[in-house]
């Protein structure tokens, strides 16, 4: 997650997990397909998240 990234400004944190991509189920997808699925056109995209705790010592 890059600082001043889109992620970052949207609060994504490591550790989050990504469970849909444009109501597209990713929660058992495998990397790549994740990444296919945030690639596909669109003007926007719409995150399914969970936030899970943050472990100590990361920032």
């Amino acid at each position: 997650i890059l600082p001043n990234g889109s992620a970052s400004r949207t609060n994504l944190r490591i550790g989050d997990r990504i469970l849909k991509v444009n109501n597209r189920d990713v929660s058992q997808a495998t990397h790549l397909e994740a990444v296919q699925a945030l690639l596909q056109p669109t003007n926007e995209v719409i995150l399914l998240v969970c936030h899970e705790p943050q472990p100590s010592g990361l920032k």
